[in-house]
């Protein structure tokens, strides 16, 4: 399936829910369909999954940009500020992993970062609403599925400034399992 803009077409009505009339324009037209459509928080970019890969264009359907081309990729969440999207993707054992990139792409300065490691399932990723911890849906091992949480920053000390950056050492090391 292909993506489409639905627009208000309707003088009288002017809100999109209240038009009597439409104006529908194609933006896509591949053989492979799109799924997993999401606006970027501030509304300036779209993003959705072809054949496994993650790709983000303008809302009017230019400037498609492929931010991962290998396949496999089956879920992903823009940040809450719109710099960061953390996907899911399955490799070559069919185990899926999180990774986190710049929501413009890797770069060699900000490079594609695995922040799970060693799961056999990682997916329904989700950011918190200040988008420095991630949660999702893991199993790990033996045990069985469950939520987990990941904080992207280290804890810091009582009084001390906290770094509003990442700390992406050791990164995969601070997943947790919430208890009850």
């Amino acid at each position: 399936e292909d993506i489409y803009a639905l627009e208000q077409d309707d003088p009288d009505h002017p809100e999109l829910t209240r038009a009597h009339r439409f104006k529908v324009t194609q933006l896509t037209k591949t053989p492979e369909p799109e799924m997993g459509v999401s606006f970027a928080p501030d509304g300036k970019r779209v993003a959705f999954l072809r054949a496994g890969q993650l790709i983000t264009m303008n809302p009017d359907g230019s400037g498609e940009k492929i931010l991962v081309p290998e396949g496999s990729v089956f879920d992903y969440e823009w940040s809450p500020d719109g710099q960061w999207i953390c996907y899911a993707r399955t490799d070559a054992s069919f185990a899926s992993e999180l990774y986190i990139i710049p929501s413009t792409g890797p770069t060699a300065a900000d490079p594609t970062r695995n922040v799970t490691r060693f799961a056999n399932y990682n997916g329904g990723v989700t950011w918190s609403r200040t988008g420095n911890r991630l949660g999702f849906i893991s199993r790990r091992g033996k045990d069985s599925q469950g939520a987990y949480i990941l904080s992207l920053q280290k804890s810091v000390a009582v009084g001390a400034s906290a770094d509003r950056g990442f700390d992406w050492d050791g990164v995969h090391l601070r997943v947790k399992r919430p208890t009850p």
